[in-house]
């Protein structure tokens, strides 16, 4: 089921980042820098380190990161209209040889260890023990101050972001695309760490897909109730959420809003939309006639709403993954509707519009749609 596990890493060996085609690798304390495609660069990485799988853990060792939205339009070869203007890099990866499982349905906590070639896995085991041993011996966190930081501050003004739709609209009535997921950035001061922060997203919107991510000069946070992309098995899966209901206050309620959102014409229509869309792209990357429906559309419930969901696989050509990095996000997956975007955002959106993604060395893995 969903949110069965939870993986807990730290000390990565190895830290790859890349910011259009200039990449920096760290290791050993070394920084090496490259130039290239990125995501080729990071398929030799993970090449190097492939392993056995794990029975019990669908996740061991391996690559945990972030791929920004720019990386997408970079696949698409569309220029970015404007600049970036946090300096955070397109793909961010870090190489850990174990980490922390969590089964939460068996209750059970394992240690893990897969070491690179030339490491040791008895060395990575004692590191991890001592990494426990420290974290239990530590005083307990004392309590939380009230949050102090600045409210949210929008980077676009409201004449701006109207004008802005109401080029898209043009666009769609000129049949140029028929749907663009425009985004808008809200800048605030935290009165809390990330981490603190990361902790009261998680109480307040509990989902099973949350991270909290330390790329050094800066932290990325995120909950959503949608994997994008898991390969495993030889077959790559995506579940498209659209349509939503929040949860009702008493069980009568919860009926109620469960049975409107299951008929609701218009939210069967855009979830049927985005599945016939995912049909399509994972089509340009799997074997041909191996794409399929699994589901057009259920109803999936969650601790504060309800949502429609679709699910949709195939098995992919060999080599051809690199191709489905992000492209949904802009909830059309064309470049024409990539291109449209481009044109109306006032600013590039980096990690805030994108996924956080673990790959194992056994060829399993999974990326989350991450708005954070």
């Amino acid at each position: 089921g969903l949110g069965c596990f939870s993986f807990l890493g730290c000390e990565p060996a190895t830290v790859f980042e890349a910011t259009g085609t200039d990449i920096r690798i760290i290791s050993d304390g070394a920084t090496t820098t490259r130039t290239g495609q990125p995501l080729a660069i990071l398929r030799e990485l993970l090449a190097a380190r492939r392993g056995p799988t794990s029975e019990l853990l669908p996740f061991t060792a391996g690559a945990v990161g972030g791929i920004s939205y720019e990386a997408g339009t970079a696949l698409e070869g569309i220029a970015s209209r404007q600049p970036g203007d946090f300096g955070l890099p397109d793909l961010h990866f870090g190489f850990h040889d174990g980490g922390f499982a969590f089964d939460h349905t068996a209750g059970k906590t394992y240690l893990t260890a897969h070491a690179a070639p030339g490491g040791s896995d008895d060395s990575t085991l004692a590191r991890l023990e001592q990494v426990l041993h420290e974290a239990l011996a530590a005083k307990p966190p004392t309590a939380v101050a009230p949050a102090t930081g600045a409210s949210p501050a929008a980077n676009w003004d409201k004449p701006g972001y109207l004008e802005a739709v109401q080029r898209i609209k043009d666009y769609i009535a000129a049949g140029d695309v028929y749907q663009v997921n425009l985004t808008q950035r809200f800048d605030a001061i935290p009165g809390r760490s990330a981490p603190e922060l990361y902790l009261k997203l998680r109480a307040l919107s509990p989902a099973p897909f949350a991270c909290y991510y330390d790329g050094g000069a800066w932290q990325a946070v995120g909950c959503s109730p949608e994997r994008f992309l898991r390969l495993r098995g030889g077959r790559v899966e995506t579940r498209p959420i659209k349509g939503t209901r929040p949860r009702g206050a008493t069980p009568e309620e919860d009926n109620r809003l469960r049975a409107e959102l299951l008929a609701s014409a218009k939210d069967r229509a855009e979830l049927l939309m985005i599945v016939d869309l995912e049909r399509n792209d994972l089509g340009r990357i799997c074997e041909f006639g191996s794409v399929k429906v699994d589901e057009a559309c259920r109803l999936e419930e969650h601790p504060t709403v309800f949502h429609l969901v679709g699910t949709v696989s195939g098995r992919p050509r060999a080599g051809a993954m690199s191709s489905t990095a992000c492209g949904r996000r802009c909830r059309a997956g064309r470049s024409r509707a990539r291109r449209r975007s481009a044109r109306c955002r006032s600013s590039m959106n980096s990690s805030p519009c994108g996924a956080v993604s673990t790959r194992a060395p056994s060829a399993i893995s999974a990326v989350t749609v991450a708005a954070t």
